[in-house]
């Protein structure tokens, strides 16, 4: 159910057993260090609670003097409680604060804690106490390194901040989701194949050059977002991530991939476009799950008609923007192709007349940006049932 601690100064509760009264006021004295009268938990007199309760916020505001009253903890939806009245969701996102109160350690039944969108560089090492906490958003911060947090959390939510540092990224065991992207990331550490349980992983975005060896660990990653950074080669050990089915790669510097790359057998999502290479390992052929493939704005001549043969199940090709001088007759293998995009391969001649066989292709993009296609590569699609643009 859900809670809101709205309450206008010099506004009165309606019943003295209001639910909100006995969760709420307590939890704040628990965890901003407001002292509740001695003989009793829960406030009972109404005419006590407005100077008691706005003494709260004040010493909030006292800690955090960024801290936006308009938005803080006590709008609606900001708490949210399970049925037994235990608070497992505490949403501070974008309230202008700068420090963690000590006494967040008595949140013992957190499950998920939003902290976006404000001014934290540190967090008390009380946090590593929150045993229940399990979903963590930390995103658009000030932190430097991976901060403190508790051993079992399993989604860690840390993009947007100026991270130089993730020694000590190994501390967290239990995590399967783990976003640190356009954090400015230089060196991914060894420690990262600790993270036995990672199932996504989003790097994007960040200056990183190379991969270390270790990420080989990561055996159950199922998602892996490297792209827009400033990879020129990838560690032979990289094929080892036998579950991946989507995997980005686009705007880096790689001129070569393993030649194991085509062990990666659970790939559906590939994207390699934006990079600087000039053929593929013969081993692609393997990757027969794929239903799309961005290999555009490479320096491509060649494609394996093999690796056409197999791709049975792909949708989308992307070829365009390379130095491709023909397409192999074995695109007819590709009977799920929906689109093929070719333009702006100037060597290109013609098209294999196969091409107008395939049952489920409705588009074949030839003619963008500009440039003129050659007329027999045009007169070799006769089926008019295929659109081109």
């Amino acid at each position: 159910m859900y809670c809101s601690l709205a309450t206008p100064r010099g506004s009165w509760y309606k019943e003295e057993n209001d639910i909100r009264y006995k969760i709420m006021f307590p939890f704040f004295c628990a965890c901003f260090g407001v002292k509740q009268p001695e003989h009793q938990k829960i406030v009972e007199h109404r005419s006590q609670f407005p100077q008691m309760y706005y003494s709260v916020v004040d010493n909030i505001k006292a800690a955090n003097e960024t801290f936006k009253i308009s938005r803080d903890i006590q709008d609606s939806g900001r708490l949210r409680f399970d049925d037994n009245g235990h608070l497992f969701d505490m949403n501070l996102d974008a309230v202008g604060v700068n420090v963690i109160p000590y006494h967040v350690r008595n949140l013992s039944h957190i499950q998920i804690l939003r902290l976006s969108n404000n001014f934290i560089d540190y967090l008390p090492e009380d946090m590593k106490q929150l045993h229940t906490l399990r979903i963590m958003w930390l995103n658009h911060n000030k932190f430097s390194a991976i901060p403190n947090l508790p051993y079992q959390l399993r989604e860690l939510y840390l993009y947007s901040n100026p991270i130089r540092n993730l020694d000590n990224i190994g501390s967290l065991p239990m995590l399967t989701r783990l976003d640190l992207y356009e954090c400015g990331i230089k060196t991914v550490p060894n420690e990262i194949g600790k993270l036995k349980n990672l199932t996504q992983l989003e790097l994007h975005g960040n200056e990183i050059e190379s991969l270390p060896v270790a990420i080989n660990g990561l055996t159950r990653l199922e998602r892996l977002s490297l792209h827009s950074n400033l990879l020129t080669q990838l560690p032979d050990e990289f094929c080892e991530l036998t579950s991946l089915q989507y995997l980005s790669l686009h705007y880096n510097k790689l001129t070569c991939i393993p030649e194991d790359f085509g062990h990666l057998i659970q790939m559906q999502r590939l994207s390699l476009f934006n990079n600087q290479l000039e053929c593929l390992p013969k081993s692609m052929c393997e990757l027969k799950n794929i239903v799309v493939m961005a290999l555009f704005r490479n320096k491509l001549t060649s494609l394996d008609p093999d690796m056409l043969t197999n791709l049975t199940k792909c949708e989308k090709l992307s070829l365009h923007e390379n130095q491709l001088s023909e397409i192999p007759k074995e695109i007819e293998h590709m009977v799920c192709l929906q689109e093929l995009w070719v333009f702006a391969n100037p060597d290109l001649k013609s098209l294999p007349v196969q091409i107008n066989n395939l049952p489920n292709l409705h588009t074949l993009w030839l003619l963008q940006n500009g440039i003129p296609c050659c007329d027999s590569v045009l007169n070799a699609v006769t089926n008019t049932s295929i659109s081109i643009k």
